[in-house]
């Protein structure tokens, strides 16, 4: 065999002429090889094969040592400049956007001028269901509340998002009498959002009257559909959901006493 052409294919490259004479000079090939050209040196398949796994286990080593030198570098690096590099930037990031945990005392939940409150009465606007039942239900019990319907305002938007936020429980109430659409749009992106929230969900009746109109049968349809998927979310989340807005407040009572 020709050494050149058959470690060739074996070894995925050419070799020199230094390194092939070198080689078969190690194993006693066709000695000496100095003054006879490279197409005249010859070799036996047994000695084929010992060249071959002797020249891979030298590639193999040198990858090896080459392998060790960029892992001890990179491990160098690493310790020596992102490592410190990462733990300032998390200092300083605490230091300038410190984390705001949510803390409810005693104290700013006795008070019914706190921002701090146990309900927010979320839900169909247009009806009296706060004031003839939800209000007098939760003073009865010593509960702090916001109601929304009170001074309803896109001016006011900012300041009933910090009422939800700072509200330990959020009850919204979607009334037969209303289409309340932005309302279960609001309350599904709360539940999703992973709220503490209590649902009461209505569903329209036939030939209903809204605002002066008779709601067509497709129509009620289309507004019943709404509130099956918002109360099935709801459910899937583990949300409670009733029918009567007096099971819904005594729900949302209990969690309130509960969680104090």
């Amino acid at each position: 065999l020709s050494p050149r052409r058959a470690l060739l294919p074996r070894l995925h490259r050419d070799l020199s002429a230094h390194d092939l004479r070198a080689i078969c000079s190690s194993h006693g090939v066709n000695a000496p090889l100095s003054d006879l050209p490279m197409d005249q040196i010859f070799i036996t398949f047994d000695e084929f094969c010992s060249l071959v796994s002797e020249y891979k286990n030298r590639q193999s080593d040198q990858s090896k040592g080459w392998d060790n030198v960029v892992s001890k570098t990179v491990h160098f690096l690493s310790s020596v400049i992102i490592s410190p590099f990462s733990k300032a930037a998390s200092w300083l990031g605490n230091a300038l956007f410190p984390t705001r945990n949510r803390t409810y005392s005693a104290s700013n939940l006795g008070r019914r001028g706190s921002s701090i409150r146990d309900v927010y009465l979320g839900g169909s606007l247009g009806s009296s269901w706060r004031e003839q039942i939800a209000i007098p239900g939760l003073k009865k019990s010593g509960l702090t509340f916001y109601n929304p319907a009170v001074c309803s305002s896109t001016r006011l938007i900012p300041i009933e998002a910090s009422a939800m936020d700072n509200s330990r429980v959020l009850l919204f109430v979607i009334q037969a009498n209303s289409r309340s659409v932005s309302a279960m749009c609001q309350a599904a992106y709360l539940i999703g959002s992973g709220c503490n929230v209590v649902m009461c969900v209505q569903h329209i009746p036939q030939d209903a009257v809204l605002d002066g109109e008779v709601i067509s049968k497709l129509a009620v349809k289309d507004y019943n559909r709404g509130r099956s998927y918002l109360s099935d979310f709801a459910n899937r989340e583990g949300v409670p959901v009733f029918d009567e807005i007096q099971e819904a407040l005594e729900c949302v009572i209990h969690k309130c006493k509960a969680s104090k």
